[in-house]
């Protein structure tokens, strides 16, 4: 799946962005990738079950004007990991 969304800025500045996510995910600014991570069930270790919190964070090198941010998104069923 794929969310995507237009941040217009004022002007060049770097911002944090905190999210939270399950099970994998890889996100991109401007077409260039920013952060991939995986979250998903006992992907850590054999007792994590791939809750979602707002425990990450990305800064982002905003432009002045519009910036594209993308995330892709994956759902993995827990079984069979």
């Amino acid at each position: 799946m794929l969310v995507r969304t237009t941040i217009r800025s004022e002007r060049d500045q770097v911002k944090k962005l905190f999210f939270g996510y399950s099970d994998a995910t890889r996100i991109y600014l401007n077409g260039r990738p920013v952060f991939e991570g995986d979250s998903g069930y006992r992907s850590r270790d054999e007792q994590f079950m791939g809750t979602i919190g707002w425990k990450d964070a990305v800064y982002l090198n905003l432009g002045k004007g519009p910036n594209e941010l993308v995330f892709v998104l994956a759902d993995v069923d827990g079984i069979g990991r």
